[in-house]
């Protein structure tokens, strides 16, 4: 366990800036977006084109994993969202939000892919499910952290995006500069839904129902507390750090 966290920590430090930054996005965004008076329907659209990019990602990630390398395919993605948040404060259009929120959500879903087989690769099934655990307490803390800033600055200016693609940028230097190597997988292929929902059924309908229950609480909450960044920021930061305890404590659970 010790070595795996050890052999990994560029890993957990790389993930914990780009949550950062990605948690201070979701807000700044969602913030931005009633402010500029986009409608209620232009921003949960604009907002949505994360998870079509996330779907888009998951089905094509594999083939490019397996091509290129998992290293490359972090840094390329990492470097596009990073580019990404810079062209919002360009371009203040639900429209283009939404083409980029799907770009977004295409360089994190491919992101997350990178990170977490490396974890698999490099645990076991005796340890497998702790590594896990601590990866998502560290990535629900960072989040939790990021959405925090949105007390400090003003959506109105560049600054905050400027920001957000430099804490973005700032999570490529562990990963690019680590000696330890990649994993190295025979064959990666993806598998389809319906075999996913044989295999874990339970698993597949809690994570529809929850991926809908999160997606609203953001989108939701930054149009009802807009005038109050400090409620905002603090309400969607406690949901996080809520997650993180319960990544935290649920490997500590004995089976009965």
């Amino acid at each position: 366990m010790n070595k795996v966290l050890k052999n990994s920590w560029a890993l957990f430090l790389g993930m914990g800036f780009l949550m950062m930054a990605y948690g201070f996005q979701g807000s700044l965004l969602g913030v931005r977006a009633v402010q500029e008076e986009f409608s209620l329907a232009a921003t949960g659209f604009m907002m949505s084109g994360y998870f079509v990019g996330y779907f888009i990602g998951a089905s094509t990630i594999p083939n490019l994993i397996s091509r290129v390398g998992h290293i490359r395919v972090f840094a390329a993605f990492a470097s596009l969202a990073s580019l990404i948040i810079l062209v919002h404060s360009i371009f203040i259009n639900p429209y283009i939000w939404f083409i980029l929120r799907v770009l977004t959500g295409i360089s994190m879903v491919c992101i997350y892919t990178v990170a977490e087989s490396w974890l698999n690769d490099r645990s076991s099934n005796k340890n497998r499910g702790s590594v896990l655990s601590i990866y998502m307490v560290i990535l629900y803390g960072s989040m939790g952290t990021g959405m925090f800033f949105l007390n400090f600055s003003s959506p109105q200016s560049y600054q905050p995006f400027i920001l957000v693609s430099i804490i973005t940028s700032i999570a490529l230097i562990p990963i690019l500069l680590t000696k330890k190597k990649p994993p190295t997988f025979k064959k990666i292929k993806g598998m389809p839904l319906k075999e996913l929902y044989i295999t874990s059924p339970f698993g597949m309908v809690s994570s529809l129902f929850y991926g809908t229950i999160q997606s609203a609480l953001f989108i939701i909450s930054s149009i009802c507390c807009f005038n109050e960044f400090y409620y905002f920021s603090n309400m969607t930061c406690n949901f996080s750090f809520g997650n993180f305890w319960s990544y935290f404590t649920v490997p500590h659970w004995k089976t009965f």
